[in-house]
């Protein structure tokens, strides 16, 4: 380096100082049914679930409308009725928390 240009200063995580967290994993719902498909599901908005064909698979991001366990609010304010769910949503997901709900798209 000349004389005059300072040398760069490099930090390495070893060095960092980190703190410990308590971390809740997130509720999941139907991960053997999940892990059965066939395909990957592509993940998509509101809009592209539209124009996707019957029977993709797909990954659509929202909450459950208040009083309705089956109604996905989607993240560009679409709905969707969610059918074929085994299992009774958790207190959390029925409160309005963000998931992903990932299915095949019926009719």
């Amino acid at each position: 380096l000349p004389p005059h240009t300072a040398a760069p200063h490099i930090y390495s995580s070893s060095r960092a100082t980190m703190a410990a967290m308590d971390v809740e994993a997130p509720a999941c719902v139907g991960v053997p049914e999940m892990a059965a498909m066939p395909h990957v599901a592509r993940r998509v908005n509101f809009k592209l679930f539209q124009q996707a064909e019957v029977g993709a698979a797909v990954r659509v991001g929202g909450r459950f409308s208040a009083g309705s366990d089956r109604v996905l609010t989607t993240t560009d304010g679409g709905s969707l009725e969610v059918s074929a769910m085994g299992e009774a949503l958790t207190p959390e997901i029925a409160g309005g928390a963000f998931v992903e709900v990932v299915g095949t798209k019926a009719g």
